[in-house]
């Protein structure tokens, strides 16, 4: 695989992961689905040459974007 994204909601609650499983050294794209509205935090790791990084960022999802 060539990156991972963990998503958790702001309560602690809901965690989900999933694998990018593309080339290593192409753009990463990840397919997730959220369950309900809410504020997310996230985590993309993925591997360089000689390190792996982790970016954090959260994601705010409205009803029309949740999964139904």
């Amino acid at each position: 695989m060539t990156g991972h994204l963990l998503v958790r909601n702001q309560d602690g609650d809901f965690l989900g992961h999933v694998h990018e499983m593309g080339t290593p050294g192409a753009r990463l794209r990840f397919t997730f689905s959220f369950p309900t509205p809410g504020r997310y935090l996230a985590w993309i790791q993925y591997a360089t040459a000689d390190r792996i990084v982790t970016t954090p960022f959260t994601v705010d999802v409205t009803a029309s974007e949740a999964r139904r």
